[in-house]
């Protein structure tokens, strides 16, 4: 429903009345009140083991690139390291010539990752020895595979 109004004598101006749109706002306000608590936020953990996988992933990968692209002035390779820092679980991506932190990441608290323990790339990109070669990132009921390719340092996540 919309007003009309005699502007100047001449013209018709046609809008809405300020009562319209609040009763519009309100019943927005009503449908939505109603919609969220029913949102599954399972889905969204769900969503946030897969998101957290792939974010280690790009972490491994990125180890490795930096071994590879810095071997000329680092032989020693670099790092990824599981750890806990002040209760929370996250990873560290270190320089093996000096110990030096190159990054950190914490990893969200829904998130649980098993098997996560050291990751050492050699200069060629090789995962070296020693090094643990896989890990699991779960999070209520999905569940991912990360797994090294030792001779190479390919890096695959699939789903379990």
């Amino acid at each position: 429903m919309t007003a009309m109004r005699i502007k100047s004598g001449r013209e018709l101006e046609a809008g809405y009345t300020l009562a319209e749109v609040i009763v519009v706002v309100m019943f927005i306000g009503i449908f939505a009140a109603v919609a969220i608590p029913r949102i599954d936020f399972g889905i969204v953990r769900k969503h946030a083991a897969e998101t957290a996988a792939h974010k280690i992933v790009t972490d491994l990968r990125r180890t490795r690139h930096m071994a590879i692209s810095n071997a000329s002035e680092n032989s020693q390779g670099y790092r990824m390291d599981f750890v806990s820092v002040d209760g929370r679980a996250g990873y560290r991506l270190i320089d093996l010539s000096n110990n030096s932190k190159v990054d950190e990441q914490f990893v969200s608290d829904e998130i649980s990752c098993s098997g996560a323990g050291s990751y050492d790339f050699g200069p060629l990109g090789n995962l070296k020895a020693g090094s643990d070669d896989s890990l699991e990132v779960a999070a209520d009921g999905k569940t991912f595979s990360v797994a090294i390719v030792r001779s190479t340092g390919a890096v695959k996540c699939t789903e379990e």
